[in-house]
């Protein structure tokens, strides 16, 4: 089995973010085995004329499998808050049972928000972003730095802090961000405790 994973974007053959995705999958298996040969994701993802579609990369210390899942449209309003202080997915794992496990706490909810050492972190998929003061802040300390809020550090439209539950209470927008929605205002958002 793969021990890590990438997905990317593929819009009407369109790879999105594709060099910063090879960036992070080169990364990925220097950090963990001390060398990496040279990807090109180009000859890996073949355009496929469809509206959208999620392209999935396996690999450990080099590409293992290539995949293509029609992308369907996911609605995200609420937010149940789960508390853990162990969990550790500084990388993109293949094996996310600790996340499904988390996952299942969130009752009737669309998705968790983690709480990590009393600060926010992520939900299973996706980073996070609060609207306060004016300011699109995200967690100074994510469980996982994905590329849309790499991007958006980058560009100066995120500032990074510390957050805590309580700014639910101070935030005017909610938004999640990962490779497949990109930067997702969530309208109407819940948030339960």
């Amino acid at each position: 089995m793969s021990q890590f994973f990438e997905t990317i974007k593929v819009n009407r053959g369109f790879i999105h973010d594709m060099r910063l995705h090879e960036d992070r999958l080169k990364s990925t298996i220097l950090k963990n085995f001390g060398k990496c040969e040279d990807i090109n994701f180009k000859p890996l993802i073949k355009p496929i004329d469809k509206a959208f579609y999620r392209c999935k990369i396996h690999y450990s210390n080099r590409v293992e499998k290539v995949e293509f899942i029609e992308q369907k449209k996911r609605f995200f309003k609420s937010f149940k808050i789960v508390h853990d202080n162990s969990l550790v997915y500084d990388f993109k794992y293949s094996d996310r049972k600790k996340l499904e496990q988390i996952l299942l706490e969130r009752e009737n909810c669309d998705d968790v928000i983690i709480v990590k050492n009393s600060l926010l972190t992520d939900t299973t998929i996706a980073n996070i972003a609060l609207f306060i003061n004016g300011v699109w802040i995200t967690p100074k300390k994510p469980l996982f730095k994905g590329i849309i809020r790499t991007k958006l550090l980058k560009s100066g439209f995120l500032k990074r802090r510390d957050l805590r539950v309580c700014d639910f209470k101070k935030c005017k927008k909610f938004a999640i961000m990962n490779s497949l929605v990109g930067f997702l205002e969530i309208k109407d958002f819940i948030i339960k405790e």
